[in-house]
Protein backbone atom coordinates (compact mmCIF):
# COMPACT_ATOMS: atom_id res chain seq x y z
CA UNK A 1 0.00 0.00 0.00
CA UNK A 2 1.33 3.58 -0.88
CA UNK A 3 0.67 6.31 1.07
CA UNK A 4 -0.80 9.42 -0.32
CA UNK A 5 0.21 12.69 2.00
CA UNK A 6 -1.53 15.43 -0.04
CA UNK A 7 -4.61 15.94 -2.23
CA UNK A 8 -4.49 18.35 -4.88
CA UNK A 9 -7.45 19.67 -6.86
CA UNK A 10 -6.95 20.93 -10.60
CA UNK A 11 -9.30 23.50 -11.79
CA UNK A 12 -9.56 24.26 -15.44
CA UNK A 13 -11.22 24.49 -18.32
CA UNK A 14 -8.56 23.29 -20.53
CA UNK A 15 -8.30 19.43 -20.93
CA UNK A 16 -5.14 18.79 -21.93
CA UNK A 17 -3.57 21.60 -19.40
CA UNK A 18 -5.59 19.47 -16.89
CA UNK A 19 -3.98 16.05 -17.99
CA UNK A 20 -0.56 17.82 -18.27
CA UNK A 21 -0.58 18.88 -14.82
CA UNK A 22 -2.60 15.61 -13.63
CA UNK A 23 0.42 13.48 -15.01
CA UNK A 24 2.99 15.88 -13.44
CA UNK A 25 1.54 16.09 -10.13
CA UNK A 26 1.10 12.00 -9.53
CA UNK A 27 4.60 11.53 -10.48
CA UNK A 28 5.42 13.69 -7.91
CA UNK A 29 3.46 11.46 -5.61
CA UNK A 30 -0.09 13.60 -5.07
CA UNK A 31 -3.27 12.28 -5.46
CA UNK A 32 -5.07 14.70 -8.33
CA UNK A 33 -8.68 15.14 -9.12
CA UNK A 34 -9.53 17.28 -11.50
CA UNK A 35 -12.67 19.81 -12.49
CA UNK A 36 -13.71 21.51 -15.84
CA UNK A 37 -16.70 23.84 -14.41
CA UNK A 38 -16.09 26.46 -11.60
CA UNK A 39 -19.32 25.16 -10.02
CA UNK A 40 -18.38 21.37 -9.65
CA UNK A 41 -14.81 22.74 -8.37
CA UNK A 42 -17.44 24.43 -5.16
CA UNK A 43 -18.90 21.12 -4.90
CA UNK A 44 -15.30 18.93 -4.79
CA UNK A 45 -13.75 21.64 -2.15
CA UNK A 46 -17.26 21.41 -0.18
CA UNK A 47 -17.43 17.25 -0.44
CA UNK A 48 -13.33 16.61 -0.02
CA UNK A 49 -10.87 18.08 2.13
CA UNK A 50 -8.15 18.79 -0.17
CA UNK A 51 -4.69 19.95 0.67
CA UNK A 52 -4.16 22.36 -2.16
CA UNK A 53 -6.38 24.09 -5.21
CA UNK A 54 -4.85 24.62 -8.38
CA UNK A 55 -7.33 27.38 -9.50
CA UNK A 56 -6.87 28.54 -13.12
CA UNK A 57 -7.94 32.38 -13.22
CA UNK A 58 -9.47 32.02 -16.75
CA UNK A 59 -13.00 31.82 -15.36
CA UNK A 60 -15.54 34.16 -15.42
CA UNK A 61 -14.20 37.13 -13.55
CA UNK A 62 -17.13 37.80 -10.87
CA UNK A 63 -17.73 33.85 -10.40
CA UNK A 64 -13.98 34.18 -9.69
CA UNK A 65 -14.81 36.90 -7.20
CA UNK A 66 -17.09 35.03 -5.48
CA UNK A 67 -15.28 32.17 -5.01
CA UNK A 68 -12.09 33.57 -3.93
CA UNK A 69 -14.09 35.36 -0.89
CA UNK A 70 -15.47 31.57 0.16
CA UNK A 71 -12.12 30.70 0.41
CA UNK A 72 -10.54 33.53 2.36
CA UNK A 73 -13.56 32.96 4.45
CA UNK A 74 -12.66 29.44 5.52
CA UNK A 75 -15.57 28.24 3.87
CA UNK A 76 -13.45 25.46 2.64
CA UNK A 77 -11.48 24.78 5.73
CA UNK A 78 -8.66 26.97 7.06
CA UNK A 79 -5.62 24.55 6.08
CA UNK A 80 -6.32 24.70 2.40
CA UNK A 81 -3.48 26.00 0.08
CA UNK A 82 -4.00 27.68 -3.05
CA UNK A 83 -2.20 28.26 -6.01
CA UNK A 84 -3.86 30.66 -8.75
CA UNK A 85 -2.71 30.46 -12.25
CA UNK A 86 -3.20 33.46 -14.29
CA UNK A 87 -2.87 33.76 -18.04
CA UNK A 88 0.01 35.08 -20.08
CA UNK A 89 -2.55 38.04 -21.04
CA UNK A 90 -4.71 39.38 -18.43
CA UNK A 91 -6.66 43.04 -18.57
CA UNK A 92 -5.21 45.57 -16.31
CA UNK A 93 -8.05 45.94 -14.18
CA UNK A 94 -8.58 41.87 -13.76
CA UNK A 95 -4.70 41.47 -13.26
CA UNK A 96 -4.72 45.20 -10.25
CA UNK A 97 -7.79 42.63 -8.66
CA UNK A 98 -5.60 39.84 -8.55
CA UNK A 99 -2.85 41.57 -7.29
CA UNK A 100 -4.77 42.92 -4.15
CA UNK A 101 -7.06 39.92 -3.26
CA UNK A 102 -5.04 38.10 -0.38
CA UNK A 103 -3.32 34.91 -2.23
CA UNK A 104 0.18 34.69 -1.75
CA UNK A 105 0.45 31.65 -4.41
CA UNK A 106 0.00 32.90 -7.80
CA UNK A 107 1.97 31.89 -10.56
CA UNK A 108 1.70 33.53 -14.24
CA UNK A 109 1.21 31.31 -17.81
CA UNK A 110 4.27 30.37 -19.18
CA UNK A 111 5.92 28.53 -16.54
CA UNK A 112 8.25 25.79 -16.38
CA UNK A 113 6.59 22.64 -14.43
CA UNK A 114 10.16 22.41 -11.86
CA UNK A 115 8.77 26.26 -10.94
CA UNK A 116 5.21 25.03 -10.54
CA UNK A 117 6.19 22.01 -8.20
CA UNK A 118 8.37 24.08 -5.78
CA UNK A 119 5.87 26.39 -5.48
CA UNK A 120 3.77 23.66 -3.86
CA UNK A 121 6.38 21.86 -1.87
CA UNK A 122 6.61 25.40 -0.37
CA UNK A 123 2.53 25.39 0.08
CA UNK A 124 2.03 22.11 1.41
CA UNK A 125 5.59 21.16 2.75
CA UNK A 126 5.64 17.56 0.47
CA UNK A 127 8.80 15.95 0.98
CA UNK A 128 10.82 16.97 3.56
CA UNK A 129 11.45 13.47 5.44
CA UNK A 130 13.89 13.23 7.49
CA UNK A 131 15.70 11.41 4.32
CA UNK A 132 15.21 14.05 1.89
CA UNK A 133 16.95 16.19 4.52
CA UNK A 134 20.06 14.78 4.83
CA UNK A 135 20.41 13.56 1.30
CA UNK A 136 20.07 17.55 0.37
CA UNK A 137 22.60 17.87 2.90
CA UNK A 138 24.78 15.67 0.49
CA UNK A 139 24.00 17.74 -2.23
CA UNK A 140 21.28 16.03 -4.18
CA UNK A 141 19.99 17.45 -7.51
CA UNK A 142 17.65 15.99 -9.94
CA UNK A 143 18.29 17.40 -13.63
CA UNK A 144 14.77 16.29 -15.20
CA UNK A 145 15.86 18.30 -18.62
CA UNK A 146 19.38 16.21 -18.95
CA UNK A 147 17.90 13.13 -16.85
CA UNK A 148 20.72 13.17 -14.54
CA UNK A 149 21.24 12.79 -10.32
CA UNK A 150 24.14 14.50 -8.93
CA UNK A 151 25.22 13.45 -5.63
CA UNK A 152 28.47 15.15 -3.85
CA UNK A 153 29.34 15.84 -7.02
CA UNK A 154 29.20 12.39 -8.80
CA UNK A 155 26.94 13.25 -11.84
CA UNK A 156 24.77 9.84 -13.68
CA UNK A 157 22.50 9.69 -16.41
CA UNK A 158 19.10 7.75 -15.94
CA UNK A 159 17.14 6.36 -18.60
CA UNK A 160 13.90 8.37 -18.23
CA UNK A 161 11.71 5.71 -16.76
CA UNK A 162 14.89 5.40 -14.02
CA UNK A 163 15.06 8.76 -13.54
CA UNK A 164 11.34 8.64 -12.38
CA UNK A 165 11.06 6.02 -10.51
CA UNK A 166 14.22 7.03 -8.20
CA UNK A 167 12.66 10.57 -7.82
CA UNK A 168 9.37 9.27 -6.85
CA UNK A 169 11.34 6.51 -4.29
CA UNK A 170 13.09 9.16 -3.29
CA UNK A 171 9.99 11.43 -2.37
CA UNK A 172 8.91 8.15 -0.42
CA UNK A 173 11.10 6.85 1.66
CA UNK A 174 9.97 3.57 3.57
CA UNK A 175 6.45 3.92 1.28
CA UNK A 176 6.22 0.22 -0.37
CA UNK A 177 4.52 0.30 -3.32
CA UNK A 178 3.07 -2.48 -5.46
CA UNK A 179 3.84 -2.63 -9.23
CA UNK A 180 0.57 -1.24 -9.88
CA UNK A 181 1.29 1.71 -7.83
CA UNK A 182 4.38 2.16 -9.75
CA UNK A 183 2.66 1.66 -13.66
CA UNK A 184 0.23 4.25 -12.12
CA UNK A 185 2.63 7.33 -10.59
CA UNK A 186 5.20 6.48 -13.75
CA UNK A 187 3.43 5.56 -16.71
CA UNK A 188 0.46 7.05 -16.11
CA UNK A 189 -3.46 5.22 -15.04
CA UNK A 190 -4.49 3.52 -17.55
CA UNK A 191 -1.35 2.09 -18.89
CA UNK A 192 -1.45 -0.84 -20.75
CA UNK A 193 2.05 -2.10 -19.72
CA UNK A 194 2.72 -5.38 -18.08
CA UNK A 195 3.34 -5.11 -14.50
CA UNK A 196 6.54 -7.06 -14.71
CA UNK A 197 7.72 -4.30 -16.56
CA UNK A 198 8.32 -2.19 -13.68
CA UNK A 199 10.60 -5.46 -12.70
CA UNK A 200 13.02 -4.79 -15.57
CA UNK A 201 13.61 -1.39 -14.32
CA UNK A 202 14.00 -1.59 -10.75
CA UNK A 203 16.57 -3.51 -12.03
CA UNK A 204 18.50 -0.93 -14.22
CA UNK A 205 17.51 1.85 -11.35
CA UNK A 206 19.86 -0.65 -8.80
CA UNK A 207 22.33 -0.60 -11.70
CA UNK A 208 22.12 2.87 -11.89
CA UNK A 209 22.40 3.59 -8.35
CA UNK A 210 25.65 1.28 -7.89
CA UNK A 211 27.85 4.11 -8.14
CA UNK A 212 26.12 6.23 -5.49
CA UNK A 213 26.57 3.05 -3.24
CA UNK A 214 22.58 3.78 -3.09
CA UNK A 215 21.47 0.28 -4.90
CA UNK A 216 20.58 -1.80 -2.14
CA UNK A 217 18.07 0.89 -0.46
CA UNK A 218 15.62 -0.23 -3.72
CA UNK A 219 14.42 -3.06 -1.22
CA UNK A 220 11.99 -6.23 -2.64
CA UNK A 221 8.99 -5.96 0.19
CA UNK A 222 7.85 -9.91 -1.08
CA UNK A 223 4.40 -10.21 -1.43
CA UNK A 224 4.34 -6.32 -1.84
CA UNK A 225 6.29 -4.49 -4.12
CA UNK A 226 9.10 -2.27 -3.46
CA UNK A 227 10.10 0.77 -1.31
CA UNK A 228 13.02 3.07 -0.92
CA UNK A 229 15.09 2.09 2.71
CA UNK A 230 15.62 5.33 4.86
CA UNK A 231 17.16 3.17 7.74
CA UNK A 232 20.12 2.08 5.46
CA UNK A 233 20.70 5.03 3.92
CA UNK A 234 21.00 6.75 7.37
CA UNK A 235 23.20 4.49 8.39
CA UNK A 236 25.88 4.82 5.86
Amino acid sequence: MSVVLEKILVSNQDKASRTMLRYLLEIEGYAVEESSLLDDTCAMMQRTAFDLVLLDAAWDHSMMEQLLGRISQGEFGDALHLILVLPEQLPLETRAYYQQVAISHQIQRPFSPRDLVAMIRRCTHHGRSNLEQDLSALEVCFNEHQLTVTIDEKTIRFAKIEFDLFRYFFMHPNNIFSRKDLLNAIWGKGSEIEERTVDVHIRRLRRGLKPFQLDKQIQTVHGAGYRFAEAVVMAG
